[in-house]
């Protein structure tokens, strides 16, 4: 019996295992043979039946026969790839037995692979594995290169991230930081247009972690969630706050990104602008808010809409003008607002209230300046 006839029998049967030991003990002649007789076996079931559904059983064994046998990566890459086989029961013992047989093949071969499979990834449903996901990242580990630009390569290993969850301990988290893509990849998170459909609950607890344990480059996550905050204005994600309230800045590193939190005050959502107001009150609170930067961010605050957001203000500035007098200056914003919180701001202030701008009308708040 031929080499291709024994195999056959074994992928007709559903038989991975005995398809993968065939398959691993064959010489050049054999894969050769398997390799030509696969595409006509694959054609012939397609022809014969009324889908893949019908054939499903034999998925396993075709996809590990030809990635032990069919000849050049963009080959193997293609038949990994092909629509018919979608379908698999277990993602993780798939993956297990297309490396085991990959190892076999030279590693110029599998770094071209590697790039292969990266590029022709497409993200998924939400949450849901990214299918050749893994494999794709075990050759680029294995192999050393610089994966391909590909944002569904950076979701699938955020998604991996997420799945430590909240239970992992430090030996776990230690292993996520010697993983050699996160060094590679963790900079790229920042720069994906579809974060907001990667980042979830799991995957902030992790990096949090991650940074309060020292594995992650705590300035440097500070530095790429604000920054990613700022560059997505009134879109910027929740979860981007929750993983920086999770950082929990000190006032030193509060005051080192100062400039970014007024910024982020006029156009954010308002969680995003209610986490950025908080700290900058801390900032001023502690007497680390220049009185330029506090006058910003009255200014900026009280051109927003929200009652929330305005009557935070009127809080916040009176017991900045109880603290220092000084910053009474910043009435000036006030104008902004309505007459009924321009009153609450007034009777905030105290003796400072007779320094509170009327609306323009006439319409003045204790001792109005004149208009």
């Amino acid at each position: 019996m031929t080499p291709w006839r024994v195999v056959a029998a074994r992928i007709a049967a559903g038989d991975t295992a005995g398809t993968l030991r065939l398959v691993t003990s064959l010489d050049t002649g054999g894969r050769r043979a398997v390799a030509t007789e696969l595409p006509r076996h694959l054609a012939e079931l397609k022809r014969t039946t009324d889908g893949w559904w019908e054939w499903r059983a034999q998925i396993p064994a075709l996809r590990v026969a030809g990635a032990a046998c069919l000849p050049g990566p963009g080959v193997v890459a293609n038949w990994l790839y092909r629509r018919d086989f979608g379908w698999r029961d277990d993602h993780v013992a798939d993956a297990g037995r297309i490396l085991g047989v990959l190892r076999r093949r030279p590693e110029p071969w599998r770094a071209d692979l590697a790039r292969r499979m990266v590029e022709r990834l497409r993200a998924s449903q939400v949450g849901a594995e990214i299918p050749h996901w893994r494999i794709a990242a075990s050759l680029i580990r294995e192999t050393g290169i610089e994966p391909p630009p590909n944002d569904a390569f950076v979701v699938g290993w955020l998604r991996s991230l997420g799945a430590a969850g909240h239970a992992a301990r430090r030996p776990d988290l230690e292993r996520l930081a010697r993983d050699p893509l996160l060094v590679r990849l963790l900079p790229r998170v920042f720069d994906l247009a579809g974060l907001g459909s990667a980042l979830f609950g799991a995957q902030v607890d992790v990096i949090a972690r991650m940074v309060h344990e020292g594995l992650l480059d705590r300035a440097e996550i500070l530095d790429r969630v604000v920054g990613r905050l700022l560059a997505d204005g009134p879109s910027a994600l929740p979860a981007l706050t929750e993983l920086h309230d999770r950082l929990d800045p000190t006032l030193d590193e509060l005051g080192e990104r100062v400039t970014d939190y007024v910024r982020l005050l006029p156009a954010a959502p308002l969680t995003v602008a209610e986490a950025a107001l908080a700290r900058l009150r801390l900032l001023e609170a502690g007497d680390r808010l220049a009185v330029e930067m506090f006058a910003e961010a009255a200014e900026a605050l009280a051109s927003r809409p929200e009652p929330r957001i305005a009557i935070a203000l009127a809080h916040w500035i009176g017991d900045a003008v109880r603290r220092d007098p000084e910053r009474a200056a910043v009435l000036e914003a006030a104008a902004h607002l309505s007459i009924e919180l321009r009153e609450q701001i007034a009777a905030e202030y105290g003796p400072a209230g007779s320094r509170v701008p009327c609306d323009g009308q006439g319409a003045g708040v204790r001792e109005c300046e004149p208009c």
